[in-house]
């Protein structure tokens, strides 16, 4: 596997780690921004590629997080479906 390879599964692998934060949040009944900020936060630590870091700490960083990972799953699913 290749580091292009590499760097898109981490992206995937990130979205989908946030975006099951998300709904774990939404089925216990805890607020989806914070569970997200904080699945940033956490996800932040073992990223490798510098910039999944930064696109994946700028999400964390919005004021409606949601959104931001709403639109970067959209720009993924433009680019690799």
């Amino acid at each position: 596997m290749n580091k292009t390879e590499e760097t898109a599964l981490e992206y995937y692998d990130c979205i989908m780690t946030c975006e099951i934060a998300v709904k774990m949040a939404q089925l216990y009944g805890e607020y989806p921004n914070r569970a997200l900020r904080q699945c940033c936060k956490a996800l932040c630590k073992r990223i490798k590629d510098d910039r999944v870091r930064r696109i994946i700490k700028h999400v964390g960083k919005q004021n409606y997080p949601l959104g931001a990972l709403a639109k970067i799953r959209r720009e993924f699913d433009s680019v690799c479906c």
